[in-house]
């Protein structure tokens, strides 16, 4: 019996060294996605759940200004010659399955999206800054939505998509 305790120390040691290594990196990964600490430069990062053929990246609620900074890539293989983004509060209504805040025209597009005139290349990041229609959540609140495109490609258009969706969190 006294055999068997101490090859099960050896053991023991081990899966408690490696138990506390899996602790120090879950909090250290915490403290990255600013969950933890209020002082990190990711504090205030919010979940961003791209769609397929989509990339969501570095998603920043700007409460101040009712704004949205995110990286958004299409990875669909077709080039955007001009796009439209929109950030779509959860609730708005819509016509055909697309939002009703979405311009039926260029002449009508809201203040509130991101005109790229330049397009989305497949495959290419690309920053864009969206206003939050209504207004955005307040401190210690959330609120969800999506991240829809209206473009135009070389077979025509206006097409639409919706590109991710999104959860902010007011800090």
């Amino acid at each position: 019996m006294a055999k068997k305790s101490k090859k099960a120390k050896p053991i023991l040691k081990w899966v408690v060294a490696i138990v506390v290594i899996v602790l120090v990196l879950c909090f250290v990964l915490l403290d990255v996605f600013g969950i933890t600490s209020p002082s990190s430069p990711y504090y205030g990062v919010t979940p961003c759940l791209a769609a397929t053929g989509y990339a969501c990246q570095n998603l920043t609620l700007q409460s101040s200004s009712n704004t949205l900074t995110v990286v958004l890539t299409q990875t669909t293989g077709t080039e955007w010659l001009t796009a439209n983004i929109y950030y779509i509060p959860q609730g708005t209504a819509s016509t055909n399955a697309i939002p009703v805040i979405i311009a039926t025209t260029l002449a009508t597009v809201p203040t509130t999206a991101n005109i790229l005139a330049t397009g989305l290349i497949s495959g290419k990041p690309t920053s864009v800054l969206l206003g939050i229609p209504g207004g955005g959540p307040t401190a210690g609140t959330t609120a969800e939505g999506a991240i829809w495109a209206q473009y135009y490609t070389s077979s025509g258009g206006p097409y639409y998509t919706q590109m991710a969706t999104v959860i902010l969190n007011a800090t």
